[in-house]
């Protein structure tokens, strides 16, 4: 579902606020280009429900970053959950699981607990807190691995596409200098393309 960012954020917004009624909402995907501005989409939703982001780059971790370790109390095996994961029963926020599909499988597998049972190993995720992931796509020539139908199953999936339009009206509540949205509103063409063949030189983007 290609969609923009104002969209994806009414449809981010609604489930965080379900979720922070304590529904069960399904954990958003969201897929696109480097730049577009997958991150700070993440951040105006929680800022729009004044509740924080925990931002998890699993692309820079192993599993037992994500799973924790295993330890012996009384004879007994247990996974110790690692400290940067909520633990207050009445926190609330956004689980944000970045750059999920450049993740290594192992991470991967790792995490699909986490979004599916909103557990992993003896650790249980607060019910205050929405969880939602973020990737580039293959065809962004940025580090992607597959995903397993398992865990994209889990998933509610939005790709997100630059709007020109969308972008201005951002800029402009945000200290951009007139002078830049003006000259895209005049070159759009130099607001978002990755058609070129040396993109390792860079390309422009909403960034």
């Amino acid at each position: 579902m290609e969609i923009t960012i104002k969209d994806a954020a009414t449809i981010m917004n609604a489930a965080v606020a379900r979720q922070l009624r304590g529904e069960k909402m399904s954990p958003i995907m969201l897929w696109g280009a480097p730049g577009i501005g997958k991150s700070d989409l993440v951040r105006q939703v929680a800022s729009t429900h004044a509740i924080e982001v925990l931002d998890i780059r699993l692309a820079q971790m192993d599993p037992v970053d994500l799973r924790g370790i295993p330890e012996v109390k009384e004879g007994i095996t247990r996974w110790a959950a690692p400290d940067f994961l909520p633990r207050e029963k009445d926190s609330k926020g956004i689980l944000f699981l970045d750059e999920l599909s450049s993740a290594d499988p192992s991470i991967q597998v790792a995490a699909y607990q986490l979004i599916l049972d909103r557990r992993i190993g003896n650790y249980g995720l607060p019910d205050g807190w929405y969880v939602c992931a973020a990737g580039n796509r293959a065809e962004d020539q940025a580090v992607s691995m597959p995903m397993s139908s398992a865990l994209a199953n889990r998933l509610l999936h939005l790709e997100l596409t630059p709007d020109l339009t969308v972008w201005g009206e951002w800029a402009i509540t945000h200290g951009i200098d007139p002078i830049v949205v003006a000259f895209l509103r005049f070159r759009p063409e130099a607001f978002s393309h990755m058609e070129d063949e040396k993109l390792d030189r860079g390309w422009p983007s909403p960034r």
